[in-house]
Parts: structure tokens; sequence; C-alpha cells
């Protein structure tokens, strides 16, 4: 069970949590008796363990062919229109703050292609468009958006 920042619950198997390294320090480690605190809202830990549900059928995989099965898998969601820049964007940091590789890479990719060429203050622009953030969260997500594109 994990906590979010939003202080709700949200179920994940252990076997799915594990493809977390994050989350896999704190099972092997004994301190998950508990909810797991994440620093992630509900909404989009949800979608990654949307993800990592997916990964998880194919954990006995090869990094590689895994890695490509996600890709095939999302790819028509993530790059759809519909799924905004802000989603992957929330997702993208999610990813790294559980320390989920084949994610973080598979939406490192795609945040590239949308990123590329546009400031800090634009993505801002294009994050806000279907959020409410409050001013800490928008204040966090342009400092992050000012380090990822310098």
């Amino acid at each position: 069970m994990l906590r979010t920042k939003d202080n709700k619950l949200v179920e994940m198997d252990e076997g799915v949590a594990k493809l977390s390294k994050a989350l896999r320090r704190q099972i092997e480690g004994g301190f998950a008796v508990d909810a797991i605190p994440v620093d992630v809202n509900k909404k989009t830990l949800e979608k990654v363990r949307a993800c990592c549900n997916a990964r998880g059928r194919w954990a006995s995989w090869p990094p590689e062919v895994v890695k490509e099965k996600m890709k095939e898998s999302f790819d028509d969601e993530l790059a759809a229109e519909t799924f905004d820049f802000a989603k992957r964007f929330f997702m993208f940091q999610a990813a790294i703050s559980l320390e989920i590789i084949e994610l973080i890479d598979l939406l490192g990719e795609t945040l590239a292609a949308k990123m590329r060429g546009k400031s800090a203050d634009e993505l801002l622009s294009m994050i806000k468009k279907d959020n409410e953030l409050t001013p800490e969260e928008e204040e966090q997500v342009l400092k992050d958006l000012q380090r990822i594109v310098g």
C-alpha cells in the first residue's frame, strides 16, 4: 500500500512495486509495514501503476525486450494529443522519484520531443493549461523545467 502526497492510499502488488528501486528498498528493508509514503499524487501514481502492471507481465524478459514492449503498449497513448504534456511531465517526475528506469527512459524520449526548442516558461504554460497548480507546485515545476532546459 502506498500513501500519496495528497494523502490517498493506492494499492500496488508487491511484485509491481519492486519495479521501483525506491519502493524495493523500502520493502526489502522491512519498512513497508504500513503504507509507504510517496511524493506523487494519486492521479499520477495510478497512471504509473498501470505502466508498471504492464511491465510486470514481462518481468522474466530481457530489459531491451521489455522496453520495446512498453514502448509498443504505451506509444499510442503517450503520443496521443489527449495524453498531454503535463501528464507525461508529472509521470516522468514520479518515475524519477520512484526510480523506475524503464519508465524514465520511455517518458524521457517522448518529453524530449515535445520540449525541443521551448523555454521553461512556454513549457510551464503547457502544463498550467490543463492543471490547476498551487503556487508552490508551480514554483517547483518551473524550477524543474529550468533545470531541464537550461
